[in-house]
């Protein structure tokens, strides 16, 4: 290199210089972080025994955080079995008629639902929240507090989502050691003082014809 560019080979490198200009060079460049990564926020939506925690649990096992919404059902924390008797007031009152119940029954717990999908989406994951939405002004009201969030709703027939839940819950019954007739008389998680006022004494055509009123 001396010979092309005529440069006399007695000349004595200096390193340091060298070193001092590249490190003149670094010092001018800038890394810009990228944006974290916000995770992506599902609400599975669907009639009872659509597939929702089925869907939910497969999203679980590649990776996405899944917010519950049943959750409430099974937690046998006296102040989650308080939340869960409100949340049961007012899915009756949905499905069984066109009144809106207080917001107070319902918002409380939804809020959590919401808040925990924002915290882990901020943190870079994919989140889905599995619960039953009846109402478009319900998904409205989570939509104003989370702009991004994706709504998929599930399908099915009604008779064979009917026939699907009497499984599931039969299923759970046997695990319980319980039956739908000890349900029909228990006020524990659904205040089934309101089917028996409206359909009277436990028999299977009555059980069927409240599962089918208050759920489809």
């Amino acid at each position: 290199m001396h010979r092309v560019l005529g440069i006399d080979k007695e000349v004595v490198v200096d390193v340091e210089a060298i070193i001092a200009i590249q490190t003149a060079r670094y010092a001018t460049m800038v890394f810009v972080p990228s944006k974290s990564k916000v995770g992506k926020i599902v609400w599975i939506n669907g009639y009872p025994c659509a597939g929702k925690s089925f869907m939910g649990d497969y999203l679980a096992s590649i990776g996405w955080h899944l917010v519950d919404g049943d959750r409430c059902g099974y937690d046998q924390d006296p102040a989650i079995k308080e939340i869960a008797k409100k949340l049961g007031e007012a899915y009756r009152t949905w499905t069984t008629s066109n009144d809106k119940p207080d917001e107070s029954k319902w918002s409380g717990y939804y809020n959590e639902l919401i808040d925990e999908a924002n915290k882990e989406a901020q943190e870079g994951k994919d989140v889905v929240i599995t619960l039953v939405s009846y109402k478009r002004y319900i998904r409205d009201w989570i939509r104003q507090r989370c702009p991004e969030i994706i709504f998929i709703h599930l399908e099915a027939d009604v008779n064979t989502l009917e026939e699907r839940n009497k499984t599931r819950l039969d299923r759970a019954f046997e695990a319980m050691g319980a039956t739908r007739e000890v349900m029909w008389y228990s006020d524990d998680y659904l205040d089934m003082s309101f089917a028996r006022e409206k359909y009277g004494a436990y028999t299977p055509e009555n059980f069927d014809l409240w599962f089918r009123e208050t759920f489809y």
